[in-house]
């Protein structure tokens, strides 16, 4: 097998040079009748740092040579070549990040395959600056904005946008772990996404009886969501791999058994969190809305790209530590405001709605 391919990359390197033989022959007259002492004094260039280095050879006649030689490949060393996992998966995912400034040079070498990754990339760039923008909304919007201290500004900021980013990392996660499970990606995601819109859904109908006291209906919430990723990482894997000969109908029940109890969590904080914006604090209710949505477009480029790059035990972690914010973060929860420090705990207390009925005059 390896003799054949070093003999096929042989014969195309031949044939490519056999082509370009006489260009290549006047190009180097010209360049020689052309020549100046300045040009003599010129350093000669040095191949980039993260480029291999060809000698003004042709890389793919090195590359059949190297094959030949039963020697390692002097261009490998460049791309991503560690073998998939069930961790991660992927087979086409090649191309390093640490040298995305080498890959735009010579983006039109690029094989399609490799395009979604770069994709990625540039989205999530665009979804970061949009997401700055958002958040900085309320230092340049007057009105009730102006009366918003910065323990509250970041307390809003942490808990809306990790509700976003988190959400949207898990149900990607369990997209791709029922894209194998069921052997079909088009039903695996409309079968994800529709479980996690109901039960997420009847998770915020059941918020309705704690909105009298929010902080009691998000900390269990969020301790459900930590517990379900911590089983994740621990036996989610062994549990799909035993019933993976299951019939069709048995392994999706199964499946949304595993979706259904993560789903009710998550559909609670989003719920207990915009309750709390009644009467004068409604100015910020909008403003919540768009943390969330900027969080939900930055989760997906950002989920793909870590799944690709480190695979989806990190990508779990990344959902946890930002549900762990998100407690933090909490409004009405001094932990995040004593964590930043802006201001005094004194002058908190514009979105504390449940320590005053609504519509109460402030003393």
């Amino acid at each position: 097998m390896r003799t054949s391919l070093g003999m096929t990359l042989l014969l195309g390197s031949l044939l490519a040079a056999a082509s370009c033989s006489k260009g290549d022959e006047k190009t180097e007259s010209a360049k020689n009748k052309e020549g100046t002492p300045a040009d003599k004094d010129k350093p000669a260039d040095k191949p980039a740092g993260d480029k291999p280095a060809t000698g003004g050879a042709d890389p793919l006649r090195l590359e059949a040579a190297a094959v030949l030689a039963g020697a390692a490949s002097p261009f490998h060393g460049f791309f991503n070549l560690r073998p998939p996992t069930l961790d991660r998966p992927f087979f086409t995912a090649v191309l390093p990040l640490a040298r995305l400034g080498t890959i735009l040079e010579r983006v039109e070498l690029v094989p399609r395959e490799e395009l979604a990754w770069l994709v990625n990339v540039a989205v999530l760039l665009q979804a970061l600056v949009l997401a700055l923008a958002v958040a900085a909304l309320p230092l340049f919007v007057p009105g009730s904005f102006t009366r918003l201290p910065g323990r509250q500004f970041a307390s809003v900021l942490c808990y809306f946008l990790g509700l976003g980013v988190g959400f949207l990392a898990l149900e990607i996660y369990l997209i791709e772990k029922a894209s194998h499970y069921l052997h079909d990606r088009t039903f695996a995601f409309g079968s994800v996404l529709a479980a996690m819109l109901v039960f997420a859904g009847i998770g915020s109908w059941l918020s309705q009886r704690l909105a009298a006291w929010p902080q009691r209906g998000v900390a269990p919430a969020v301790l459900g969501v930590l517990a379900w990723i911590g089983l994740a990482v621990a036996g989610l894997d062994p549990l799909l791999a035993a019933t993976a000969d299951w019939p069709l109908g048995a392994r999706f029940l199964l499946l949304l058994m595993v979706i259904a109890p993560l789903a009710v969590a998550l559909g609670m904080p989003m719920a207990l969190g915009l309750g709390r914006f009644a009467g004068r604090n409604v100015a910020v209710l909008p403003w919540a809305w768009a943390l969330n949505g900027a969080g939900s477009v930055i989760a997906t480029p950002l989920a793909n790209l870590l799944m690709v790059e480190f695979g989806y035990t990190v990508l779990l972690g990344l959902a946890f530590a930002l549900y762990v914010m998100v407690a933090c973060g909490q409004p009405g929860s001094d932990m995040m405001g004593r964590a930043l420090g802006f201001f005094h705990a004194r002058r908190w207390g514009i979105l504390r709605v449940g320590s005053r009925p609504t519509g109460e005059p402030r003393s």
